[in-house]
């Protein structure tokens, strides 16, 4: 019975470990995304629109591989879609993004310091879109699908 016992224990010490260590690797993930997101709007702000984006996108493939969901993925979807609308002048991918931000977090709303009378008017016909159409393919992209248009050199 002893030996049942304690390889009862050892199993549960396994389970209780793998399951901080996940936690662990969540918060990880979820602090680089934020990191990247800061990091991407000061380059914004700072008109360094490529580089604002490829972190934006980065942040998006972190996102993917840790299964980030919720606020933090509207966030970064809604940064890029800043990017794409305010540095790029392509609204086409700011409402696709903008999309996938609603889609993420329904509540997710635009910031004021960041955000132009045009960015609102994107992300407002983003907004319509969802309510009417519901989300594209069931969700927000994320990942390689949606990474597959790398920021242009400049604005189109």
């Amino acid at each position: 019975m002893r030996s049942g016992l304690r390889a009862r224990i050892c199993i549960g010490a396994l389970f209780l470990s793998l399951s901080v260590a996940s936690h662990a690797a969540a918060q990880q993930a979820d602090q680089v995304i934020l990191e990247l997101n800061q990091g991407a709007m000061e380059a914004y702000n700072g008109m360094d629109i490529e580089k604002a984006g490829s972190m934006l996108e980065e942040a998006l493939r972190v996102a993917h591989e840790a299964g980030v969901r919720g606020p933090l993925l509207a966030q970064t979807n809604l940064n890029l879609g800043i990017v794409y609308v305010g540095g790029l002048s392509d609204n086409d991918s700011g409402v696709r993004y903008f999309m996938d931000a609603i889609c993420a977090d329904p509540s997710v709303q635009l910031d004021p310091l960041t955000s132009t009378p045009d960015i609102q008017s994107v992300f407002q016909v983003a907004s319509q879109r969802v309510h009417q159409t519901g989300c594209p393919q069931g969700g927000p992209m994320i990942g390689p699908g949606a990474a597959a248009q790398t920021m242009p050199m400049q604005p189109q």
